[in-house]
């Protein structure tokens, strides 16, 4: 008898016309930019509607990065164009993002838990979101690109998002496009997640940050 199912889910089933500054794990899911977001979601229900009597945890990470990160970073330093630093929208918005370790650390205490429950979500970020312009400063640093900063309106982000989404469709390319309205909606909306759930249930408490990478 399988005892616990532990599925990895994401952040990104949110509805991103609710993103507000706090999010929790009765905020609303919907309204999808893509089909990651709501492959995700399906996934999810599967899971937290399957009949089987297992104990079931989905854990909604946000923005996963750490060592060996093929994803998230090479995208962000693909940035780095024109001898200037791309940042979309102004940079003052903030983000919760998920370090791989704590990531880890949270499944890990799945795992171990006592906590008598069938199914719970519960969301995993590092401790404290971070502003745009300061995460992006700390990669220029780390990878020492020193050129200034070019900031991309949010509105001509997005057209520029949906032109390239477009084209790839036209011409049936498979890998993503450098920039999309989900990439777009991403980096220049406030969405802070919040953690409370995982820390009371799961005893969960992230001890990496952006430094740390």
């Amino acid at each position: 008898l399988l005892q616990k199912f532990i599925y990895i889910s994401s952040c990104s089933v949110y509805d991103t016309a609710d993103f507000n500054y706090s999010i929790d794990e009765t905020s609303s899911c919907g309204n999808f930019l893509n089909g990651y977001s709501q492959s995700k979601y399906e996934a999810e229900q599967v899971v937290l509607s399957h009949e089987s009597k297992s104990q079931k945890i989905v854990l909604r990470p946000h923005v996963i990065y750490g060592a060996m990160d093929k994803k998230i970073i090479p995208r962000l330093l693909r940035a780095y164009r024109f001898n200037r630093f791309v940042i979309l929208g102004k940079g003052n918005n903030t983000i919760s993002i998920t370090h791989i370790d704590n990531l880890c650390l949270a499944i890990k205490n799945s795992i171990e838990t006592e906590e008598e429950f069938k199914s719970e979500i519960f969301n995993v970020t590092d401790m404290e979101p971070v502003k745009i312009n300061i995460l992006m400063n700390h990669i220029k640093k780390k990878f020492n690109i020193q050129v200034k900063n070019l900031y991309i309106p949010t509105k001509i982000a997005f057209l520029i998002g949906i032109t390239f989404e477009k084209i790839f469709k036209i011409l049936s390319v498979r890998k993503a496009p450098f920039l999309s309205k989900y990439i777009v909606h991403q980096m220049t909306s406030n969405h802070c997640i919040s953690i409370n759930k995982a820390k009371n249930m799961l005893k969960y408490t992230p001890t990496k940050s952006f430094v740390d990478f």
